[in-house]
């Protein structure tokens, strides 16, 4: 049997979810930033927003690099992240602004570059938390992934059949034992149902005709 993947698509990272996470967090950093304004240089809370603000300009400052070299090498398959033209050149300005900022002696910390950051790096992150959430299949046996701490493995000498009903699938094991996965979250629940139940008969066919081969020999 042929590896097969097939990535989840999950409610939970929509487009809606991310673009809320990332106003709450900028929204948090913004607060942070206000409040350790008011406190002296050398406390440890701004030394850590300090250090913060560093990463941010740091990753702004790569992911624009990199973003205007693949725009120039005509990358197409690398535009789907969602930036422009107009991003690049907002994200350059708060950059420029706050490396003026502190090399005039202005204060170090600038909560509109970090949610910059956060706002530049998020597709990246999103196509991280996708590697996370995935269906694949070999011959060995069947692996999904609904995220870091759902995952459900089974080898197929231990899968007797694959069962579907509603937003459920079910594997129904050599011991008399039934594990159940809840695929209601899933967007493209049908895809993963309909890969499973496939390889679930391959999987049936196949030990069949090993018993059929058992039994002649």
């Amino acid at each position: 049997m042929n590896e097969q993947i097939i990535p989840i698509q999950d409610r939970a990272q929509s487009v809606a979810g991310a673009a809320e996470l990332v106003g709450h967090m900028a929204a948090a950093v913004g607060v942070l930033g206000a409040a350790a304004g008011q406190l002296p240089v050398r406390t440890p809370g701004t030394a850590l927003l300090f250090a913060v603000e560093c990463a941010a300009g740091a990753a702004l400052a790569v992911v624009i690099v990199r973003e205007a070299r693949q725009r120039f090498r005509k990358r197409r398959e690398e535009r789907a992240h969602g930036r422009n033209w107009v991003s690049l050149f907002a994200g350059a300005v708060l950059l420029l602004d706050w490396y003026l900022g502190v090399s005039g002696g202005g204060k170090i910390i600038s909560p509109s570059l970090v949610a910059a950051g956060i706002a530049f790096m998020q597709p990246r992150l999103d196509a991280l938390a996708r590697r996370h959430r995935a269906l694949r299949i070999t011959g060995d046996g069947l692996d999904l992934r609904l995220g870091r701490l759902r995952r459900v493995h089974a080898r197929w000498r231990d899968v007797l059949r694959v069962e579907a009903s509603g937003t459920e699938l079910r594997l129904v094991l050599t011991d008399g034992g039934v594990r159940r996965i809840s695929l209601r979250r899933v967007i493209n629940r049908e895809q993963v149902v309909r890969a499973a139940l496939e390889a679930g008969r391959v999987h049936a066919s196949a030990s069949t005709g090993a018993a059929v081969l058992a039994r002649g020999a």
